[in-house]
């Protein structure tokens, strides 16, 4: 029986409290190859008070999770995870 390649899934590599930290960090994996979003519910910007409540997200996939935490640690980005250890 042949083995089954172990799916990627989307994983949050850092929460932050506003729109612009996640941003830059999303930005910054970019620049390094790294697939990213922001993952947020204030409708794309329309309700940046959603954000204080709900926080935003940077996503990426599970490859590449301990990757980009490198990279965000290295710059400084690492998120409310980080000070937390939520995951």
């Amino acid at each position: 029986m042949a083995k089954q390649k172990k799916k990627d899934t989307i994983e949050t590599v850092g929460e932050y409290n506003f729109r612009h930290e996640a941003e830059q960090a999303c930005e910054l994996l970019r620049n390094q190859e790294i697939d990213c979003i922001v993952w947020s519910d204030d409708g794309g910007g329309i309700y940046p008070t959603v954000g204080f409540i709900e926080r935003y997200l940077v996503r990426v996939f599970s490859r590449d999770l301990e990757g980009a935490r490198e990279i965000l640690g290295a710059f400084g980005l690492e998120g409310l995870q980080a000070d937390t250890g939520r995951d």
